[in-house]
Formats: structure tokens, sequence, C-alpha cells
């Protein structure tokens, strides 16, 4: 991995040269040409990237990008809503905000890649696998493809992102963690059986079900078997129907 001076030289060059290529003779600048105005907000920025203290995520996002500059202009021309980065603010603020910005989107993506190229090799090695080692892993896998899920780019804060980040396995990190839990996947799956349960009941209770006072034929044997119960207050379901 190359250093920060290496990655600042190659950040300079790059910059420098989408420069070069974007500038034209001044005979050739159009009459009323928004050029000169494009021109100053990259060089602005462009000054700012070679002179702020610039992380390796940073650096590495920025080589990454074909026209950085080119980007950066186009967030100052329009800005987050969420940012105070408003057009015409002073361009060491519009290259914060420009690069958290572009960081969120870029370091999201790193880590779900990052994940993601886990959960390949994974399946890449279940291949190879005889079909009673793949049976045993199974778990695994189905686990592993739901944390995955969990990681697709605007899942997360751009902390737990950072957080996740710091492992160099974040996929297998999270199936250790879920595996070391006291809560297993059997009590979650009775967990979701007892809510839907306990809703259902609720809705039996008021008779949500019925039209014009007649029970549907699909409920007719819960209701015989249990209607008592509920016209008398036996079976106290709660009154809450929400969810």
């Amino acid at each position: 991995m190359a250093s920060w001076e290496e990655q600042k030289a190659l950040l300079k060059e790059k910059l420098d040269d989408e420069i070069h290529r974007f500038a034209l003779p001044p005979e050739e600048v159009p009459s009323g040409s928004p050029y000169l105005e494009k021109l100053r907000v990259m060089l602005s920025v462009k000054d700012e990237l070679l002179n702020i203290p610039l992380c390796g995520a940073q650096y590495e996002m920025l080589l990454g990008m074909e026209n950085p500059l080119d980007a950066a202009f186009r967030f100052w021309e329009n800005p987050a809503p969420d940012t105070c980065a408003a057009k015409g603010a002073n361009f060491s603020e519009t290259t914060y905000y420009f690069l958290l910005q572009e960081g969120e989107a870029y370091r999201g993506g790193l880590l779900y890649d990052r994940a993601s190229a886990e959960f390949d090799a994974l399946l890449e090695e279940l291949k190879g696998l005889p079909l009673e080692q793949i049976i045993d892993r199974a778990y695994e896998k189905v686990i592993k493809e739901d944390l995955l899920i969990l990681l697709e780019p605007g899942g997360l804060e751009q902390r737990e992102i950072d957080a996740l980040l710091t492992f160099e396995h974040p996929l297998a990190a999270l199936y250790g963690e879920w595996m070391d839990r006291d809560t297993s996947y059997m009590d979650l799956l009775r967990q979701t059986c007892d809510d839907l349960i306990s809703f259902q009941e609720k809705q039996l209770r008021h008779h949500a079900f019925g039209k014009e006072g007649e029970i549907p034929e699909h409920l007719r044997d819960y209701y015989s078997f249990y209607g008592e119960e509920i016209e008398n207050g036996a079976l106290d379901f709660g009154e809450d129907l929400e969810r």
C-alpha cells in the first residue's frame, strides 16, 4: 500500500491532469461563458485537497474517481440540503462537505464490497465440499446471506459503517457475534410466531374478519371452539389492534 506521501503525490498528479484537460487557451473562452467560474472553483478545491490532512480512505476515494474536481464543482453548484455548504461559501467548507458526502457513499460501498467478497468466497468453498459438509454449513450460509443484506448501502449509519470497516473480515466478525449470542435463531422464529398469534387473536376477538355479521367459513371452527370464551371475557387478548 502506498504511503500518504505517495498518495498525495498521485493525487496532485491526477488533479493537475484534470485541470490540464479542462483548461482552454484564453482566446478560446466564449464570451459570457461559465467556464472561468468553474475553473476558479476547481482550482480552489484542488488547493484545499492538497493542503488539508486526508486519511488513506479519502486518498483512495479521490484517486478512484474519474474527475474529482468536476464532481466537487457539481457539489458546489448543488450542495446537499442538510449541509451549510451553500453556493458561494468558502471553499474550505465546500471541500469538507464534498468529502463528507462522497465519503459516506464510498465507505458504505467499500464495506458492502468487502463483505460481499467474503460471501462469494464462502460459496466457492462450499462448491468444493462433499454434500454432507455442505449441509452442515448450510446454516452459516443462510445467516451470512441475511447479514450481507443488512450491510447493503443505505442500511447503516456512517459511524456504524466505519466501525465495521475496522474488521478485515466484517461478515465473519458479524457471524461470530451472532453465534455467541444467547438468543438463537429458533428463539427469534418463536417470537415471530407468538407475535402473529397474539395479533390474530385480537383480531378474532373483535370479529375483524366478519362481514355483515357473517363469519367466514374458514374461521367457523375457531369461533366454535373459542366463541363462548371470547364473548364472556374468559380469553383476554388485550384491546390494541395496532401493529
